[in-house]
């Protein structure tokens, strides 16, 4: 049974909207994230610097985890609750793509590529914008599989680029 239908392979190259997080990147943001990760590095640790103007920069992967669900936006839990379809998959914010038609697959994770360009700096609007870069079909000891490729690009305010996150959903 071929799982790369037409149908599936009409999403390769679809373009979600560009949209921003729901908050700008704050100072108080940056300090939980290093402590999260356990990165005492002094460039995330300042406030702003007068002199130069410039403020505290962001960790490198920041962008990437700074989108989450505003505290006024619906429950997805709730919201799906009565779709029989619904696997109990909640991506969180998500990522501005459609659902692929892949009723009944399992999701797993196959890795990512990053790309940095610069810092997101305390103060700044990050955006993100996804697209299904390639979907491709192989086979396993466990029968076919899905490779989907989803390319995030996450920008500034000024839609200057951060970072690439390139990452392989396996479906199964």
């Amino acid at each position: 049974m071929a799982l790369l239908t037409d149908e599936v392979r009409r999403y390769i190259g679809h373009k979600g909207d560009r949209f921003a997080a729901c908050e700008v990147v704050q100072d108080s943001e940056v300090r939980r994230f290093c402590q999260a990760i356990m990165d005492p590095d002094p460039a995330y640790a300042g406030g702003r610097d007068a002199a130069s103007g410039t403020g505290r920069t962001a960790p490198p992967l920041f962008p990437v985890f700074v989108f989450r669900t505003p505290s006024d936006a619906p429950d997805m839990l709730t919201v799906r609750a009565s779709d029989p379809d619904f696997d109990g998959l909640t991506p969180g914010v998500g990522n501005g793509l459609p659902e692929l038609p892949l009723r009944g697959l399992r999701l797993l994770n196959g890795g990512a590529e990053v790309e940095f360009f610069q810092s997101a700096e305390v103060g700044d609007r990050v955006f993100q914008q996804s697209t299904y870069a390639d979907i491709v079909e192989k086979s396993s000891k466990s029968g076919p599989m899905l490779l989907v490729t989803i390319d995030t690009l996450y920008t500034n305010q000024r839609r200057e680029p951060l970072v690439r996150y390139r990452r392989t959903q396996i479906r199964r």
